[in-house]
Formats: C-alpha cells, structure tokens, sequence
C-alpha cells in the first residue's frame, strides 16, 4: 500500500499535468470526500426530524381530557329554608373526614335553602377537583329531610368502559397501556392529563378524551379518538443543493411508514442521486419503553466521482457506509417544553482512491471511525414562540490508511427559534456551532459552511474546518390568505477555524426566498448574493440560485 506521502506527490504530478494549481477553497474535502457527504446528509435528516417534532409538539399542547357537558341541576325547592343541624355523607377513598366536616361546619346551625346545600355539594366537589379527580362530586340525592339532618351522596366514578376509535394502525393496548386507565380504578385527571400530554410527546399520533357518564352505576366512561398521521408516503424529490464537483442537480426518493406493527415503530428508506453521487439509507426505529424511550437503527450508503472542476483529470472515487444506533428518551415534558437525553453509536468507513480511469489507481483515504455521541436537547414553547437548542459531545477515534489510530473529542451546538404572529408573519433563526480539541479532524468529522442550509449563496460545503459557527436570520411574509406562498429574506453569517482551515475563512451573504405549498406539492427558491465574493485569484458569481421541489403521496 503507498504512503500518504507518495500519494501526495501523486496528486500535485497529477494536478500539474491535468493544468491545475493550488487547492482553492472550491475544492474543499466537503465535495470529494463521500464520508463528509454522508454526514451532511445525516444531519439534513436530523434536522427535519426536529422540525417534524416541533409540529406535532405544537399541534397537541393545548389537547386536554374533556368532559361531556350535563344538564344543570333543577332548583325546584330553592326558596323552603330550614335550619341545618346534621350532615351525612357517603364512604369516601379520595377525601377525609376531616376535610369534608371542614365544608359542613360553615354551614350547621344556619337557616338555608336547597340552593345552600347545593353551594355545599359544589365546595365538596371543588375538593375532588383541587386533587384532580374531575369524575368525583358530591350530589344531592332525593330525600325528606327530618329534624334538620341531610344526606349528600359521595360519587366517586370509577372507570368503566374505555372505547378507541380511529386507531387503525396502533393497537388499542398501546395507548391503554400508556395513559393508565384501568377498569375499577377511580382516575385521577390531573395525572390522566400529564399522560396524555407526554403521550402526544413522545408519539406522532393525537388523542381526544372525553370523560361520559358510564353505563353502570358509579363509573365513567371513556371515548377516546385517535388521529392518526398518513401510516405510509413516498415523497419524490429534486433539488440542485448537491456538489458542483459531483452534480449540482439532485434526484430522490423517500418511503416512510409511520407504524408497522401497530406500536408506532417506524421503517424508512430513501436514495438519492446526481451526476457523480448514489446515497442510499435504510432506518428503523421502535418503542422501548411506555415513557417515550426508542432505539433507533440506522444504515447508511454512498458512493461518490468528482465529474466537474479541476479534480475531475485526478479520477476522484469514493464512498462511504453507516451504521448507527441512537437511544433516545424524553425527561420532561410539558405544555412548554420538551427535554430529551440520548446516546448514539456510529461506525463509519470511508474510502477515496485517485486515478480512476487510468493505469494507477491510488488510495487516499481509507478512514475507519467510531463515535460516540450523548447529547441533551430542549425545546421552550411560548404561546406565540419556539426556541429548540440541542448539545452534543462526540468522542471519536479514527483508524487512517497508515494504520495510525486518533482520537478528537468534540462539540456541537445546534439551535432553531421562530417568533410568530398574528397575520402569519414570523422571524426565524439559526445558530449552529462545532467545537473541536484536536486539530486535523477527518473530513465526516470536520464543520463546512456554504450551502442551502448555512451560508447560500456558495457552493454547498465551500469551506471548512476544524471548528466554526453559522449564523442565519429570516423573516417570513405570506403572499396570501391561504399561506400557498411565502416570502423571506435572509441573511447567513459563517466562519471555521482550526488547521485544516483555509486562508479564507468568513462567509456572508443575503437574499430572498419563497416557499410555496399546494396539496402535495412543496417547493423553495432561494437566491443568495455572497457579500464575500474574493478567495485567492478566484471571484465567485454575483448570485447562487437553488431549488427544491418535493411531492408527497
């Protein structure tokens, strides 16, 4: 096997006979390296997977246990006053004595009506309220009231009957078993509303409960309605985000489905291609625990050939395989936020050979890694706001094409938020952040800036580095009543630093984009002017234009 050393005079004979020059900073290791293309790719799809969990959260925070509206109480009687010398009450599981006699005594010994003794029946029910057990009350049965004595009639209604509908994809004792509800049990509707609420949480699927009297005597029936997402979609994609040095356009294709067995495990495959670019994935993830802990799997492909630029005479081929395992569990969640902690294992290979199509084919990159990455999220909800902010700790070890083994310790800020208001209007920002201790990572592990989703107006993964920091700021304007259209201009702010760091390190731009929506059809446009436009004896186009369009059935 040659040496990195005779690799590198490889490629500067190479590049001196193909024309070439210095490496520019359009050359970076983000376009030719498939192992660093894979991992733009992984995060892309970790970032809609936020988006999509920040929906659901906000589609289902103001969901709550409902109850069946009853007819008011006849106030035939109101006006016959009688003075109270004695109350009896029935056995009681959820209230004491004590705080029952507390009610009574501000009554006994009075001159009231029935509409007195109603006014007490509703303080002892507030008891049952105050501790969360809204299918509790105290009533008034029919009675002769003799020598000031009266009887108030504890109903505490234990659960009766529990109907689901709607669960076409999800077995009836997955959401049973995750809100609590057992036959014979007086539910408490309080911790029932803390169920659901972690329920919607941690699940891609609503609940509506509603609390009916029950069929049999001194119970309370539960209807829940589900509403379940499409179990199953393809989506057709075409954007130009790829590489110039590998194709800049892009085609693919993603499958999901939400719930195979019926416990909301999911399964999800896609494959993308451009010119010189093939990437395939196939995932799969499931519930461990009633409390919103998943495992996730993951398996991901690619292989890679620079077909554009000055690297194209070098015979650049690549690629790259994943396999990961996440753990994911929520901690806390509640109408205004969600926390999650989780641990992920990824082994990845990477390879990158010179001199395809000629009679010597030279390996340049031959990585074997191995991370391991914790990482603690939040997501803050206002009422008209959302602010999502993840922190991850990588701890990676590379095996290099010497057998030279290396270790990098690294860390990672991600952060969304979005103010909205009242006619559709929101800003929206971004932050995202990398920190690393060593120098020289490899490439997968490295931070690269330029591109739709950090600095547009460049080339996607222009530059990069060791470490660095992205900044974006947009501010959204509907066109139209429906919201089919959207407006944003932006601005994106970007700079690495480190070893592997080019001379140039900043990136700025602004622009504007639309976003249109229609049925099962999303589209974006953005164009980006780089405000930067000067790296070495090279100038960069006025504008980058780039497009998306997606089609889901």
């Amino acid at each position: 096997m040659m040496k990195r050393s005779d690799s590198i005079c490889l490629v500067l004979a190479l590049g001196l006979l193909a024309g070439g020059q210095a490496t520019v900073a359009a050359e970076s290791a983000g376009g030719m390296d498939a192992g660093a293309q894979m991992e733009r790719d992984r995060r892309d799809m970790e970032r809609e997977r936020v988006m999509e969990q920040i929906a659901e959260d906000e589609a289902a925070k103001k969901n709550k246990v409902e109850k069946e509206e009853t007819a008011p109480a006849d106030d035939n009687g109101t006006d016959i006053s009688f003075e109270l010398k004695k109350v009896k009450w029935s056995p009681s599981e959820i209230l004491t004595s004590e705080e029952i006699q507390a009610v009574v005594d501000a009554y006994i010994g009075r001159q009231i009506t029935v509409k007195d003794l109603w006014a007490m029946a509703e303080q002892i029910t507030g008891l049952y309220k105050d501790k969360g057990y809204m299918t509790c009350g105290a009533v008034l049965p029919p009675q002769r009231i003799h020598e000031g004595v009266v009887e108030i009639r504890l109903i505490e209604g234990k659960t009766g009957e529990v109907k689901i509908t709607g669960n076409r994809h999800t077995k009836t004792g997955y959401i049973t078993d995750r809100l609590g509800l057992k036959a014979g049990e007086i539910a408490n509707v309080d911790k029932l509303n803390r169920d659901l609420r972690w329920f919607h949480g941690t699940n891609d699927m609503q609940l509506r409960v509603v609390l009916k009297p029950g069929n049999k005597e001194n119970t309370t029936d539960y209807e829940i309605i589900a509403f379940e997402p499409q179990n199953q979609n393809v989506t057709l994609y075409v954007d130009n985000d790829g590489y110039e040095s590998s194709g800049r356009w892009r085609e693919g294709l993603f499958y999901n489905m939400k719930s195979l067995t019926g416990q909301r495990d999911a399964l999800w495959t896609s494959f993308i291609r451009s010119q010189g670019t093939k990437a395939w994935s196939l995932g799969y993830s499931f519930p461990i625990s009633k409390k919103g802990m998943r495992l996730e799997l993951n398996y991901s492909g690619n292989t890679t050939k620079v077909t554009n630029g000055e690297l194209k005479p070098l015979g650049v081929q690549g690629k790259s395989s994943s396999l990961s395992l996440t753990w994911r569990m929520p901690f806390h969640i509640t109408e205004h936020s969600r926390h999650e902690a989780g641990l992920q294992y990824v082994r990845q290979t990477a390879k990158t050979e010179l001199g395809h199509g000629t009679a010597l084919v030279v390996p340049w990159v031959d990585d074997t890694i191995q991370r391991l990455i914790p990482y603690v999220s939040f997501t803050h909800y206002g009422d008209s706001s959302v602010f999502y902010h993840k922190h991850s700790f990588v701890l990676a070890r590379r095996s290099d094409i010497d057998g030279v083994s290396e270790t990098a310790k690294i860390y990672r800020l991600n952060s969304f938020w979005q103010k909205r208001y009242k006619n559709g209007q929101f800003w929206q920002g971004r932050i995202d952040g990398q920190w690393a201790a060593d120098d020289y990572l490899a490439a997968s592990d490295r931070f690269f800036i330029g591109g739709v989703n950090s600095v547009r107006g460049y080339e996607e993964g222009f530059i990069g580095g060791d470490r660095g920091l992205t900044a974006s700021i947009e501010y959204h304007i509907p066109l139209d009543k429906v919201k089919r259209f959207t407006v944003f201009p932006f601005f994106d702010w970007g700079t690495v630093a480190g070893d592997t760091a080019p001379e140039h390190r900043t990136l700025m731009s602004t622009g504007v984009g639309v976003e249109m929506r229609y049925k099962h059809l999303y589209s974006t446009f953005t164009i980006g002017f780089p405000i930067k436009k000067k790296f070495y004896d090279n100038y960069l186009d006025s504008a980058r234009v780039d497009f998306s369009l997606s089609a889901t059935f």
